[in-house]
């Protein structure tokens, strides 16, 4: 199994994060600053407020917990989108007329914005139901999984399934899913992945925020921060969330790297 080497383009996107994160902040005072002379408002807090904030947010344990909660409903859901996702679209990839059947209803699926299915699940599950969270996070992920998987079998190399028949000398369609169309599926699958997580944590904190499914998760806890008026542990903790994605996503990089069995493929970011 081949090393993945770490790319320095990789290493220095890392460490701009922090200096992205500190213009984005400047450019919100700025145009605070530029709204103020036209209508008072609310003024921002600082850099320099947000920095010490930095400080005492990571000394509060309620923060942790509830960044917690809020990854564990989101993986959770993107392990069960996956599971069963991944078995939908391998059995979509082999039979085109089942595909041909189903891609109506995918794509009308996938065209429809997660909120809007907050009320039906809602009057289901009931709105303070942590079910609620688990379900909306499944909707997309699932779709993402599904697409991704069916993607990643029927773009395979047939020149490297027939140099297995021709080596191994014999044709069995099991075998040859294991050790070709898998390997060669793995980078749309991790891509999938990729996006089922990411879209799982921002689905998973909005209703949170919104105080819609379970509470106690860090979309609640930014709430309480704004409500509070603690605008610069607010902007810390988004930050938190961010960082989480970020770090889920160069994870599943790794994974992808470390499960490929030829060095060709590149993970699409």
């Amino acid at each position: 199994m081949r090393k993945h080497n770490i790319d320095r383009y990789d290493v220095l996107g890392a460490l701009l994060l922090p200096i992205v994160l500190l213009g984005a902040l400047l450019l919100l005072n700025l145009l605070n600053n530029l709204c103020n002379q036209w209508h008072p408002t609310v003024k921002l807090p600082g850099t320099w407020e947000v920095a010490k904030s930095v400080v005492v947010t990571a000394k509060n344990s309620a923060v942790w917990f509830a960044l917690y909660h809020t990854i564990k409903i989101s993986l959770v859901a993107t392990i069960v989108a996956a599971i069963i996702g991944l078995s939908v679209g391998f059995s979509l990839a082999y039979d085109k007329r089942v595909w041909q059947l189903c891609q109506p209803s995918l794509d009308m699926l996938r065209s429809i914005p997660v909120t809007f299915l907050v009320p039906p699940i809602a009057i289901i599950t009931g709105v303070k139901s942590p079910l609620l969270a688990y379900l909306l996070a499944f909707c997309p992920a699932f779709l993402f999984m599904v697409l991704s998987a069916r993607q990643g079998v029927i773009r395979h190399d047939i020149d490297r399934s027939k140099a297995f028949e021709f080596f191994s000398g014999r044709c069995n369609r099991i075998e040859q899913f294991w050790k070709i169309l898998i390997p060669e599926a793995m980078p749309e699958i991790f891509h999938g992945l990729k996006l089922s997580v990411s879209y799982a944590l921002v689905i998973v904190t909005v209703l949170e925020y919104f105080d819609v499914g379970p509470k106690g998760g860090i979309g609640q806890q930014i709430r309480t921060f704004y409500d509070n008026v603690q605008y610069a542990a607010g902007f810390v903790t988004i930050a938190y969330v961010g960082t989480v994605g970020y770090i889920l996503n160069k994870v599943l990089d790794l994974a992808c790297h470390r499960t490929m069995h030829w060095s060709q493929f590149e993970i699409e970011s």
